[in-house]
C-alpha cells in the first residue's frame, strides 16, 4: 500500500480521474518505468520514471479525455469569472491550446524570461497550464515575465507531477496552487495493481522520491 502525503493528495483535483490517467499514461508508454537503466534528466538528475505527456496528442481519444478534464477542472473552480488560459512552453502547448478551444478563452504561449501583458485595461485571471511538474524550477520560471499589472496567477493546472517535497515547497513561496490530474501516488498504486513493479522496486522507487538528486 502506498502511503500518501495530505499535503499533495490536495493538489489532485480528482482521485478517480488520478487512476485513470495513470492507466492511460501506461497504456501508452507515456510514462516508463526503469530501475535497471535510469533515465536522465535534462536537469541531470537519474530518475527510473520517465514521462513524455506529449504523446497523448497522438491519441484522439485520450487526447479528447484529457482535455475535457482539465476544462471541466478549470471551469469548475473560475466558473463565470473572467480568465485567459496560457501554456508553458513547449511540452503544454498543445493540450493547453486544445483547452483553450474548448473554453473559448484567449490563448498564449508562456517562455521563460519574456514580458507577457495583457491586451485589456483590465487585470485579469490567467490560468496556467503546464504537461509535467518535477522539481518546479521550469514550471515557475515560466511565469516570472507575467505583468502582475495586467494578470493574476493563482493557479497552475498540469497532467502529471512528482509531487517532489522540494517542488511543494516552491508552489507555496510563490503563493501557486497546483492542480493535478495525476501524481506519483496514483501512477505507483496503478502499477502496483497491475503488478508491474514489486514490492522491491517499489522500495526503490520511495528512496528516489525521497531523495532524487542523490539517488542512483
Amino acid at each position: 500500500m502506498v502511503k500518501r502525503d495530505c499535503v499533495f493528495l490536495s493538489m489532485i483535483w480528482d482521485q478517480k480521474i488520478a487512476r485513470q490517467v495513470a492507466k492511460l499514461l501506461l497504456q501508452i508508454n507515456a510514462i516508463q518505468l526503469n530501475l535497471k537503466k535510469p533515465f536522465v534528466w535534462t536537469s541531470g538528475i537519474k530518475s527510473p520514471i520517465y514521462c513524455n505527456n506529449r504523446l497523448i496528442l497522438s491519441y484522439p481519444h485520450i487526447r479528447h479525455q484529457v482535455t475535457l478534464w482539465l476544462a471541466e477542472a478549470i471551469q469548475k473552480k473560475y466558473q463565470n469569472q473572467s480568465f485567459h488560459i496560457a501554456g508553458v512552453a513547449t511540452g503544454a502547448i498543445g493540450m493547453a491550446t486544445l483547452v483553450a478551444h474548448r473554453l473559448n478563452k484567449p490563448y498564449f504561449n508562456l517562455q521563460a524570461e519574456k514580458t507577457f501583458q495583457s491586451k485589456t485595461n483590465t487585470k485579469t485571471h490567467l490560468v496556467v497550464i503546464e504537461d509535467l511538474v518535477s522539481t518546479g524550477k521550469s514550471s515557475l520560471g515560466a511565469i516570472k515575465g507575467i505583468d502582475s499589472v495586467s494578470y493574476s496567477v493563482n493557479d497552475m493546472y498540469c497532467l502529471f507531477t512528482y509531487g517532489f517535497e522540494i517542488m511543494v515547497r516552491k508552489f507555496q513561496e510563490q503563493n501557486i496552487k497546483l492542480h493535478s490530474l495525476c501524481d506519483y501516488e496514483h501512477l505507483i498504486a496503478y502499477a502496483q495493481e497491475i503488478n508491474k513493479i514489486n514490492q522491491s522496486e517499489l522500495n526503490k522507487l520511495a528512496a528516489w522520491r525521497k531523495n532524487p538528486t542523490t539517488w542512483c
